[in-house]
């Protein structure tokens, strides 16, 4: 299996995780926040497909699923009150986390390796998709560890809200 085709398949498999997480949050702000996070790995999938299979043209806009996910959990405090009520789930955000640094490192190894301008854009613009995923991913769990963690003084020092 060659560098590409590994992406490919580590875009699909992003997507399918991504979709069951959906399913099994089924009704709550996350499931919005999963398949936002599913349909952003199509689209790389197809965007790699295009790019070095097909040789056709596409196009590397940013979707905002960071921003929206952002201000879902700024506006709704139901998804940290869901996070909470999904304590086991904190290994299954982990593993995702680590999938997508892995796909990150991937794509910083295909942009250093990048012969042409169009190859480095397009490994450029994936490296800052899957860092939003990752940070989408990061502001999960630390909804779900930050209470369990938290050792300061309530009475001094600056401490973020969550």
């Amino acid at each position: 299996m060659n560098n590409l085709e590994m992406a490919i398949q580590m875009e699909e498999k992003g997507a399918s995780y991504y979709k069951r997480q959906a399913e099994d949050h089924k009704d709550t702000p996350l499931e919005l926040i999963f398949l936002m996070m599913a349909e952003d790995e199509i689209k790389h999938r197809e965007i790699l497909k295009s790019r070095f299979q097909r040789k056709i043209e596409y196009s590397l806009i940013d979707n905002g699923t960071l921003d929206k996910t952002l201000n879902i959990f700024n506006e709704q405090r139901a998804v940290i009150q869901e996070l909470h009520q999904l304590p086991t789930q904190l290994n299954v955000y982990k593993e995702a986390l680590e999938n997508e640094k892995q796909s990150i490192d991937l794509y910083r190894s295909h942009f250093k390796e990048a012969k042409t301008d169009a190859d480095k854009e397009l490994f450029e613009f994936l490296i800052k998709e899957e860092m939003n995923h990752h940070n989408i991913l990061d502001e999960i769990v630390m909804a779900l560890t930050s209470p369990e963690d938290w050792v300061e003084s309530a009475e001094f020092g600056k401490r973020r809200e969550y």
